[in-house]
């Protein structure tokens, strides 16, 4: 009689270890959290938050079982409510998922974010669901070819040496981005097709300006523009393109800005601005992605 209790007792520690319950995810608060469930599971807890009985113990499923461990771990906290028609658990005020509706929350918040990652998707839906972690978005993104054709990854790269400074407007760095012929806008009779940004190294902070001609010229004149306004920076970086010299030279030795130039074919020399470049491009791309016109909404 001893062992047949003590095998019993066993086997039930061992099927609470196993189970995929609400607490097998723990915040940094030490409460408990839970995850991602499997829609048998999932219904089941539906049932027993709505008060429902389960089935008597010989005719149970496992999801029952597991759904009936995971209510009592719950202690109150998971309710039910009906969304567009459908029971939704919520647990602390936040939505709980079926595995089969991840992949269409995620895909939703990618196409929101504009092709961003995973760290951000996952600050984007913390707020209103539960259980999805970076590492869960991170390995959907992984299999999503929408994603590889906007963030495709090369293995090849070179150890980069970052470019530092020590406060904010110590440092700027100014190029063009080329928009093509698809991504120009024409406005008031005029087409823009180059961007201008400058960027402050330390804080990342982003001046974008509209040209519609990539002259010396009209580039100092819209950096006067910016530096009369929020101030000048000590030193600006481009790259050897002659739309960074003759006017934009006169016009840094008038206000006492140093102008340096970064290596010939080398754009690892103008990292920060050109990272800037590839978020802004897969904004507008995404953008253009979804809709029948040129133009960005």
């Amino acid at each position: 009689m001893g062992y047949t209790a003590f095998a019993i007792a066993v086997a039930l520690a061992l099927f609470l270890h196993s189970s995929v319950a609400l607490d097998d995810r723990v915040n940094s608060q030490g409460n408990s959290k839970p995850s991602v469930l499997q829609d048998d599971i999932y219904e089941a807890l539906v049932n027993l938050a709505e008060g429902k009985a389960l089935f008597p113990v010989k005719e149970r499923t496992t999801a029952m079982r597991t759904a009936a461990v995971g209510f009592w771990r719950a202690k109150g906290r998971a309710s039910p409510k009906e969304d567009k028609g459908k029971k939704e658990l919520y647990f602390e005020g936040s939505r709980m998922l079926r595995s089969s509706q991840v992949n269409e929350i995620v895909a939703r918040e990618f196409d929101r974010a504009k092709g961003s990652g995973a760290e951000k998707l996952a600050c984007g839906l913390r707020d209103n669901f539960v259980g999805l972690s970076r590492h869960k978005i991170q390995n959907i993104l992984n299999t999503d070819k929408s994603r590889y054709r906007r963030n495709a990854k090369f293995m090849n790269k070179t150890t980069l040496k970052p470019v530092r400074t020590s406060d904010v407007y110590m440092r700027h760095q100014i190029d063009l981005m080329d928009m093509g012929s698809k991504g120009s806008v024409k406005m008031n009779g005029k087409l823009y097709r180059y961007v201008l940004t400058v960027i402050d190294v330390s804080s990342r902070f982003v001046w974008l300006r509209p040209l519609t001609n990539k002259s010396s010229k009209d580039v100092a004149k819209e950096l006067e523009s910016i530096y009369m306004e929020h101030g000048a920076p000590r030193i600006v970086q481009s790259d050897q393109g002659g739309e960074f010299k003759e006017a934009v030279k006169k016009l840094c030795e008038r206000i006492d800005i140093k102008l340096i130039y970064s290596r010939t074919r080398h754009p690892q020399s103008q990292s920060k601005v050109q990272r800037c470049h590839r978020s802004l491009r897969s904004n507008i791309e995404c953008d253009l992605n979804k809709m029948d016109q040129d133009g960005v909404n």
